[in-house]
């Protein structure tokens, strides 16, 4: 998928709830480099490894992605190499 919306909207293919999550909290697009995550706005702080992203950050395997109480571990699935 180009983009996964992670937040509290029925759109949101993350769905989290509380207060201070917004409608939509951040966002996961794919990219010919990778995947990139952004901070959408809100309250609620995003976190990569603990470290604040206040725009986006390339995420890499097995990267921890922290919104508000919520914690996730980031990691691209195998798929079948494609021809060239």
């Amino acid at each position: 998928k180009k983009l996964t919306k992670i937040g509290k909207a029925d759109t949101s293919e993350i769905k989290l709830g509380g207060m201070l999550i917004p409608p939509t909290a951040a966002t996961i697009s794919r990219r010919p480099s990778g995947y990139m995550i952004s901070f959408a706005g809100g309250m609620t702080k995003l976190k990569v490894n603990g470290e604040v992203v206040k725009e986006s950050i390339q995420l890499k395997d097995f990267d921890t992605i922290e919104l508000g109480s919520y914690k996730f571990q980031f990691y691209q699935k195998e798929t079948e190499a494609k021809g060239d």
